[in-house]
């Protein structure tokens, strides 16, 4: 395989067009080209990685017109040699987590400091955030809504003027503008002729909206005495096309003159709000703060140079705290484990009392007196319990800010202090994640935890406590205040080690175990953990949020429920399970309406949630909220079990293989007429037609 640059200052994305890649007058390539021989057979869900193209890197960044925040391409042609070779890789399509990431390591203080003829660009965004900053006005001038869940631009029972208005928008004044472009979300769909005019508030930091009368208008007038307007029609790039599937996005024309316009203003300051004004006619519908947050108008605005903040974001705060700490012998794994699961349940807060010097810990006997080491360790987080506040007395040099310093070895939390429980749901999914780049050792709790987890998970030793502490977490209520188990699964890290005995933890405790040897795979596995958190079968508990279709087909005292179980993939498995509901019953076994499972208990709890206990008609096992356990799905035979049937010809076939390219059904097929769908369906590029006859 060969790998080229596209040669330009910033890369274009790509198009449905033909020759769009390939083109070298729309795509030029680098002269640098880098070959990928000899790739090993490639293992399905294996990250593979690209030999050296820096030199392709290095020819595009030399361009005279290059700025860092740009765009690159890259294009990867067949070796001549291997024609017939392939492999495949996800697509940001198939599995966004999994798609092909570039890396590249640099001296950044040549770019930023030392090349003075070197530029960068940043990309600054902002989305509305409160339901006072995206508005609707009727005609008349009376506030159409400050609580609407959508913003229809323009036309309503009337032709209304909107208002979205961002706030903290911290680009400094006089920046140069290069982009920017508002961000809508379709709430409805609409092919009506719609044109729009855009417009900005002339004001150094435009104020919210409000209920009284022309609050919108009031800042159209304002904008009209001297600000750029941009219209947003048929003919603009982008146009302002027929909006055809809700949740898709739509992106404005350039709105870069407005913001220049507002940021030179003699008053702006970087983190002022700014505000943008829609008249128009015709009607395009789109989600406003009050319908969907996460939805809501964003902002995006491109500047040239660099982002001064001005404030210590929650990433530089985050990576100057882990900086701080350092590691000074011993590995207490499994006491740090027994302190989280005595937050998990809402006890008492233990060795996080006190950094241990001169101070007792929970069960008032003395702490570690090692001032080396107490400097390195930290109390509870102030947040995660009640009952007490942080003593600094006995020293004058501890602050927030130096947590590693040695005056800090004598702060305790004084009192009785109690771990705010985070299980503050029965419907909720519980994880943590044991991070350790050593062997657990020097740990103190073995007692403690025989105390918590009972004659039923007996241990002893460093590993053999810590497997039956997160086995009792896994498979115990943490939460009896709350209906069903309330359990918590483990995942272990190893960051350069590879330890056993580190996965039979996270075996014990529900979890998987995980080694990373680098920044770069450590991050990596952190985002697989998240994304399986998020198709955990306890995540369909709360039917609101996790259960895409909650349909009831009722048939005499018969209840159907259709659930699928959410995953990062765009295939979710389903399943479709029956229950029935308590009729009118004079024993009082069940309240009219109870939805009850095979065995006549009820089959959700308090919360709404399947109760794992429940079991489902047509299922032999309890399989409570597992979407893809029992119900009609175990009813349904395996694969080697099924059986596809095709047509190809009058004589019967034998073992036909349908995906050669003699079985491959195509638009110049005589057997399709031009009445036939699928014709048209194949004449327009559906691919998707292709892979419903040869899989």
């Amino acid at each position: 395989m060969v790998i080229q640059g596209e040669d330009s200052n910033s890369a274009a994305t790509f198009a449905v067009t033909t020759n769009n890649i390939s083109s070298s007058s729309g795509r030029p390539k680098t002269t640098a080209t880098v070959a990928w021989d000899s790739i090993p057979a490639w293992i399905q869900n294996t990250s593979y990685q690209t030999p050296d193209i820096t030199t392709v890197v290095q020819e595009i960044v030399d361009r005279s017109a290059w700025c860092g925040g740009n765009d690159m391409a890259f294009i990867l042609t067949q070796n001549a040699a291997n024609d017939a070779a392939e492999r495949i890789a996800y697509s940001f399509d198939s599995n966004s987590n999994s798609a092909p990431r570039l890396h590249i390591e640099y001296n950044e203080e040549v770019v930023v400091g030392g090349d003075i003829n070197g530029c960068i660009n940043q990309t600054f965004q902002a989305q509305v955030i409160s339901g006072s900053d995206d508005a609707e006005e009727h005609a008349d001038g009376s506030m159409a809504s400050l609580g609407s869940s959508d913003l229809e631009m323009v036309e309503e029972s009337d032709t209304q003027k909107v208002g979205i208005r961002f706030r903290g928008v911290n680009i400094p004044k006089d920046t140069t503008i290069l982009e920017a472009y508002i961000t809508f979300t379709a709430d409805e769909t609409d092919t009506t002729a719609t044109s729009l005019t855009i417009r900005g508030h002339d004001a150094d930091n435009s104020g919210t909206f409000s209920s009284a009368a022309s609050s919108v208008s009031s800042k159209i007038a304002e904008a009209t005495t001297g600000l750029a307007s941009v219209a947003w029609t048929s003919a603009t790039t982008p146009p302002l096309t027929a909006w055809n599937t809700v949740g898709e996005q739509h992106r404005t024309p350039d709105l870069a003159p407005i913001v220049r316009q507002i940021t030179s203003r003699q008053g702006w300051s970087a983190g002022n709000a700014m505000t943008f004004l829609i008249t128009g006619s015709g009607k395009r519908v789109a989600d406003s703060y009050d319908g969907d947050p996460s939805s809501s108008p964003t902002l995006t605005i491109k500047v040239q140079g660099l982002l001064g903040t001005g404030y210590t974001t929650v990433r530089d705060r985050l990576l100057t705290t882990v900086d701080s700490l350092a590691q000074k012998s011993g590995t207490p794994g499994q006491d740090t484990l027994y302190e989280a699961a005595r937050y998990w349940k809402g006890m008492s807060v233990y060795y996080g009392k006190t950094r241990g010097y001169g101070h007792t810990i929970g069960d008032g006997s003395a702490g570690d007196n090692s001032p080396n080491r107490n400097q390195n360790t930290r109390l509870s987080h102030k947040a995660s319990y009640t009952g007490g506040s942080v003593d600094r007395s006995l020293t004058s040099g501890c602050t927030d800010e130096n947590p590693g310093s040695t005056d800090c070895i004598y702060e305790f939390i004084p009192g009785d202090p109690n771990y705010i429980t985070p299980i503050e749901e029965s419907c909720q999914a519980n994880y943590q994640v044991l991070l350790t780049d050593g062997y657990l050792n020097n740990n103190h709790s073995d007692s403690l935890i025989g105390t918590m987890v009972g004659s039923d998970y007996a241990c002893s030793g460093n590993y053999g406590c810590a497997k039956k502490l997160v086995e009792y977490l896994n498979k115990e209520d943490q939460n009896a205040t709350l209906d069903d188990n309330q359990t918590v699964i483990t995942h272990t890290i190893g960051f350069n080690i590879d330890d056993a005995d580190l996965g039979e933890i996270a075996t014990s405790g529900g979890g998987d175990y995980y080694t990373a040897s680098s920044a770069e795979q450590l991050a990596s596995v952190f985002k697989q953990i998240i994304a399986d958190v998020l198709v955990q079968n306890t995540s369909f508990a709360a039917p609101a949020v996790s259960v895409n279709a909650f349909n009831r087909l009722y048939h005499d005292n018969e209840i159907y429920f259709t659930l699928f179980k959410p995953t990062a993939q765009k295939r979710w498995a389903g399943n479709l399970k029956k229950f029935t509901l308590c009729p009118n019953n004079p024993d009082g076994t069940c309240e009219p309406g109870d939805i009850l499972d095979s065995t006549g208990a009820n089959a959700l709890t308090s919360s709404g949630s399947f109760a794992s206990s429940s079991r489902s008609f047509w299922s032999t096992v309890n399989d409570g909220g597992e979407v893809t356990a029992g119900g009609a799905g175990a009813k349904v035979p395996a694969n080697p079990g099924r059986t596809i049937y095709t047509y190809t010809g009058d004589v019967a076939p034998v073992n036909v293989n349908l995906g050669t390219a003699a079985n491959t059904i195509t638009s110049a097929d005589a057997t399709l007429d031009s009445t036939d769908p699928l014709r048209s369906k194949l004449e327009n590029g559906n691919s998707s037609v292709l892979k419903i006859f040869l899989t």
